[in-house]
């Protein structure tokens, strides 16, 4: 204990000795000896008598308030403490803590960025500062070569801010050091230069400053200008962390969180992040806080998400936000999600933009609010967020909130494509199907589709199984079809069955056809459905059921299928399977082609047609909707009527030219009834 006294003593005789042989020069390594006496005298004090500058001329008196200023930033990483002293001692007139003061007003250290107040303050330090720079103070040097970089107080000069940085660096002076290995190593203001940053950083760090040992430590880390070596890159972070700095500590917490070049120590990770979370690190509160999620400790999770996002982490907020959102530890609230929601996204962060968006999307909060969504939306998708490109995406497409354009639809969806977005894959793939907002292209739809499936994404698996189905956009290929359905179905896609079932109907294999139509079914795939009751109609692989085709039929059609309102419909006019019902069968009917069913609009003409007396006129109008709906059949009808004079006066041309319209739109009954026009009446010779 004695010879410890006595090598602190010595230490301070050297301290006093330099002082005694000194003006009182602004240093901060003498600032640092006036404020601890023998007793108190740390390791922090004997790294900084190393940078006792060299001999000057100079007049700035040093205080008390400024030497504590120094020590609480540059050593204990406390910028609010620091600020408040910096002001004390600038208020008393000493020009560097003026300086400094104009720094962290500057940069919002410890206080909130006042431009305004920093000007002053730099302005009023400037006269005195170039004086002491001029006498080569290092610190003097070094904040002058701050106020160059960013303009504060004198006109912005990079070269004069590297020149005197260069100085001050050389002098000995650590953050000014370390300051310029940031600037060879990011290549800003200098040519990025790895080996000359390590240099600075290595001359800061052997003086024992954390910040340089951190940076150090980085270099070796990822291998800038040097091997890679996480090891080494460990010892230089546990050295800063050691000495409390935050940042290091959490980069330490990390490399033990996630092994990164040692083992995972989950206790050692929680250590270094809660040591740097006490000191108010934000980001090391959220750290701390994720961790806790994930061993499902949600109220100490919820504690520090707490913590870090009232300082404004919009990560901390937005995860905050998800636990109110899941009720992870609390109850489920949405206005709470809501809210801290909104406060990342008011800052910019497009994650929380884009959940803030599906709050109002989905209308988690009160009612759906479609313009709120497409607002929120738009700025994460800007962003290039892919899951806000994709939602917006499909509003467009939707017309949900918007108009709906389908050319701003694909605009978004081709952004998430090519960022990977399955889901973006898969409507893309069906609007070049569809050709809604391109041009038709089903090669392109079917790799879009084999893009989706690829991700495993079951819609694209089963639209792409629907194209090998039906040879659209690839080689058709049956088995390939069927194996790509049974994945899908196998997957959870129900609607797999319904298509197997279709497939199997094609293959006459029909007992297997009925078992996925059944499994279908159980689902209320209508559509299925619909199929079981044409079976059971026709007596296909059943033995023939009208009643049960009816009942089929009446499922699907409550379920609002087209196909099967327009047979049951039929099966009440003809009374076959139900008791015969005219009434039935033209609600059903009308329904069915309020729907767009062209044959059931074929068959209320027909009925029209037949009904006693004729009613020519209202068969004529289902007649056009049909034609109008693109129903060739009924393009032979009206021809029907042109040549025998029902309804219109006979017109072999008319017919002629109504039969070659369906014969063109691939009609196979229009080639024999043109045959018996043409020729019968000699339209050949005309």
């Amino acid at each position: 204990m004695t010879e410890k006294k006595g090598q602190k003593t010595n230490l301070l005789e050297k301290s006093k000795n330099k002082l005694l042989n000194k003006p009182l020069i602004v240093s901060l390594v003498l600032a640092s000896i006036l404020i601890i006496s023998i007793a108190d005298l740390t390791d922090a004090v004997q790294k900084l008598i190393d940078f006792i500058t060299p001999d000057v001329s100079g007049s700035v008196i040093i205080d008390q308030n400024y030497v504590d200023a120094e020590h609480l930033y540059y050593y204990e990483f406390d910028k609010n403490g620091a600020f408040e002293k910096y002001q004390i001692s600038a208020n008393d007139g000493n020009p560097l803590a003026q300086a400094n003061l104009a720094k962290l007003l500057f940069n919002g250290w410890g206080t909130l960025e006042d431009y305004s107040s920093a000007e002053y303050w730099a302005k009023e330090s400037l006269s005195q500062l170039i004086k002491l720079s001029d006498e080569k103070v290092p610190e003097a040097m070094y904040l002058l070569a701050f106020f160059y970089s960013d303009g504060v107080g004198v006109k912005q000069n990079q070269l004069a801010a590297i020149e005197l940085y260069q100085k001050s660096a050389r002098a000995g002076l650590p953050w000014a050091q370390n300051n310029l290995g940031v600037m060879y190593m990011t290549g800003n203001d200098l040519n990025q230069d790895y080996k000359k940053s390590i240099h600075w950083f290595r001359s800061a760090a052997n003086k024992g400053y954390a910040v340089a040992q951190m940076n150090l430590g980085i270099m070796y880390e990822y291998g800038y200008g040097v091997d890679e070596d996480s090891l080494k890159a460990k010892k230089l972070y546990q050295l800063a962390a050691d000495q409390g700095y935050a940042e290091a500590q959490i980069i330490l917490g990390s490399m033990y969180q996630y092994g990164k070049g040692i083992n995972i120590d989950a206790s050692e990770a929680v250590h270094w992040y809660k040591s740097a979370a006490d000191k108010g690190n934000a980001e090391a509160q959220r750290r701390l806080a994720s961790i806790y999620k994930i061993s499902e400790n949600y109220t100490e999770a919820i504690k520090w998400y707490r913590l870090s996002a009232d300082q404004g982490d919009v990560y901390a907020q937005t995860s905050l936000g998800d636990m109110y959102y899941f009720g992870e530890g609390i109850s489920e609230d949405n206005y709470e999600a809501a809210k801290w929601y909104q406060k990342a996204a008011d800052q910019g962060y497009s994650k929380a933009q884009f959940k803030l968006g599906r709050i109002y999307d989905f209308g988690l909060i009160d009612t759906e609010n479609d313009l709120e969504a497409i607002k929120w939306y738009t700025k994460a998708a800007e962003q290039g967020y892919v899951k806000a490109q994709t939602n917006l995406g499909l509003m467009y497409k939707n017309g949900e909130g918007v108009i709906e354009d389908a050319n701003e639809a694909v605009k978004w969806l081709t952004m998430a494509t090519n960022q990977g977005s399955a889901e973006a894959q898969n409507t893309l793939g069906y609007m070049y199907n569809h050709g809604y907002g391109v041009d038709k292209n089903d090669a392109e739809a079917a790799k879009l589709f084999q893009l989706a499936a690829d991700q495993e994404y079951i819609e694209g698996i089963y639209n792409l199984a629907v194209m090998y189905h039906s040879g659209s956009g690839v080689e058709k290929n049956i088995t390939k079809a069927e194996e790509l359905l049974l994945d899908a179905f196998d997957k959870g896609y129900s609607y797999a069955s319904g298509c197997l079932g279709d497939l199997y109907y094609e293959q006459k294999k029909y007992d297997v056809a009925i078992e996925w139509y059944l499994k279908a079914a159980e689902n209320d795939h209508s559509c299925a459905i619909a199929a079981l009751g044409y079976m059971y109609s026709k007596g296909i692989g059943v033995k023939k059921d009208d009643e049960e085709a009816c009942r089929w039929y009446m499922i699907a059609s409550e379920l609002g299928n087209k196909s099967a309102m327009n047979n049951l419909g039929w099966k009440y006019y003809i009374g076959e399977g139900v008791e015969k019902n005219l009434e039935k069968a033209l609600m059903w009917l009308e329904e069915s082609a309020s729907k767009g069913k062209s044959g059931a609009m074929m068959n209320l003409g027909y009925i029209h047609e037949n009904s006693s007396p004729p009613d020519y006129q209202t068969a004529e109008a289902w007649y056009i909707k049909a034609k109008a709906n693109g129903d060739s059949d009924a393009l032979i009808k009206l021809a029907e009527w042109y040549e025998k004079g029902i309804y219109y006066n006979q017109d072999a041309l008319q017919a002629t030219v109504l039969l070659s319209k369906a014969y063109e739109a691939g009609n196979k009954s229009a080639t024999d009834k043109l045959e018996i026009i043409i020729y019968g009446e000699g339209l050949c010779n005309q």
